[in-house]
């Protein structure tokens, strides 16, 4: 949304970076070498891994795909650990 406020990443958008996170500090893999593998910058990467940053899901894949994982199965796991974000949901959408 050019010249918008973007909003902050969702429970499962975090949920999502705390697996890359785990996974990068379980394999001792840098920003620096993630944002290189993924073509990004290493401040872009720490925004993301710091939940300050919106991410869409082609990138998110790539993510998954640079780090090893299978971003289908671990975006299951995520979605599993987040699943009452839909009891109270943070944004203000009315279902069809």
């Amino acid at each position: 949304m050019p010249g918008g406020t973007k909003s902050a990443p969702g429970p499962l958008t975090k949920a999502m970076t705390a697996i890359m996170r785990e996974r990068m500090g379980r394999d001792g893999i840098t920003k620096t070498a993630l944002a290189a593998a993924v073509g990004i910058s290493r401040p872009q990467v720490q925004k993301i891994l710091t939940d300050q940053k919106r991410i869409d899901i082609e990138q998110m894949d790539e993510i998954f795909w640079a780090l090893g994982l299978d971003a289908r199965a671990e975006f299951l796991k995520a979605e599993a650990q987040t699943s009452d974000r839909h009891a109270e949901p943070s944004w203000k959408i009315t279902p069809l």
